[in-house]
């Protein structure tokens, strides 16, 4: 075969700011077949958020895994894409050796970079302790680097949004691991997070607790949003930690508020929705896991905790009126 025949170039869009820029590349239906060479040009990117990001990265990996007898290498130059790409740790967790790797960057106050948390070593390190204990710690962690603060609105919204989604891959998603990136835009006044896993996802979580079987994994999402919905069975709930139990709102909390003031986004199996003000619109996206994208408008921080609260007392109202009998403590909303 000639050798030009054997040597591919993957051009990335100008901008990685849509889940569709990701897609347009059809990454997972590439045929490789023949290829010895494959570069990624990134010579034309110029911006990137989160969950593109995230999601290229994780795509690249894959296609590196489906053929790994393939030369890949990656084209870039100097830039301030490279440069934020760089330090973030984005290279080296699409598999490139250049840039930080993940997590080895500190952030400041307007990201949190690329993290891969090991979650059996987090399990492993709680002990005794409770999952959701040791979750409290590490969200407010990272929290605390994205804000810079350690109380307030703004701390206090991001804070329960990390750790109820953290707590979900913890408790529920049997991954071994958790990629997060959280990114503040202090200029346009929007905060984003988001965080995945590579678990069993929602679907199987709903179905292993009880709650739901369903081959419909739009079905499942629509219904883990309800309150008092979780991954966890009955009988586990009355072995908990009293004040760590499992009661099923993270997801409906969490949605709820990110979409009153930005958006709230899951994609788990072959579904995804999209919640944005009063609107919710499904998505035929497909993911391995579960991934959730957290927006919010930084500008709407103003009485955060009181309408969380306030979230929490609408949750149980409606899941007493659909014959769930729950109670959302502070320390039981996943």
């Amino acid at each position: 075969m000639d050798a030009r025949l054997t040597d591919i170039s993957i051009n990335m869009p100008s901008r990685l700011d849509t889940i569709s820029a990701v897609l347009s590349l059809a990454l997972p239906r590439r045929d490789l077949t023949g290829v010895t060479k494959c570069a990624f040009d990134f010579c034309g990117c110029t911006f990137g958020e989160p969950l593109p990001l995230l999601l290229l990265g994780r795509e690249i990996r894959a296609l590196v895994r489906r053929w790994p007898d393939v030369e890949y290498t990656c084209v870039s130059r100097h830039s301030n894409f490279r440069g934020y790409a760089d330090h973030i740790g984005f290279f080296k967790y699409a598999g490139f050796a250049r840039g930080n790797s993940p997590g080895e960057a500190s952030g400041s106050g307007s990201y949190i970079p690329i993290q891969v948390i090991d979650l059996e070593e987090l399990r492993a390190a709680s002990g005794d302790r409770p999952y959701a204990e040791i979750v409290v710690e590490k969200s407010a962690e990272l929290t605390r680097i994205l804000t810079q603060q350690s109380s307030g609105d703004a701390f206090l919204a991001i804070d329960y949004a990390v750790r109820e989604m953290m707590r979900n891959a913890v408790e529920h998603s049997h991954s071994p691991v958790l990629v997060l990136f959280g990114q503040y835009w202090p200029a346009l006044q929007k905060a984003e997070i988001v965080l995945f896993d590579s678990g069993i996802g929602i679907s199987c979580a709903l179905a292993e607790s009880g709650m739901l079987s369903t081959d419909s994994d739009e079905e499942a999402l629509r219904f883990a949003l309800q309150p008092g919905i979780t991954g966890v069975s009955q009988h586990e709930r009355s072995f908990q930690d009293v004040n760590w139990a499992n009661s099923g709102f993270g997801l409906f909390v969490t949605s709820r508020f990110c979409a009153e003031r930005g958006l709230f986004r899951v994609i788990s199996g072959n579904a995804g929705l999209t919640l944005n003000g009063s609107s919710l619109v499904p998505h035929d996206w497909k993911f391995d896991g579960t991934c959730v994208q957290l927006k919010i408008d930084a500008g709407t921080f103003d009485g955060a905790g009181e309408r969380i609260a306030q979230i929490v007392r609408e949750g149980e109202r409606e899941a007493r009126e659909q014959g769930r009998e729950v109670s959302a403590s502070p320390g039981s909303s996943s």
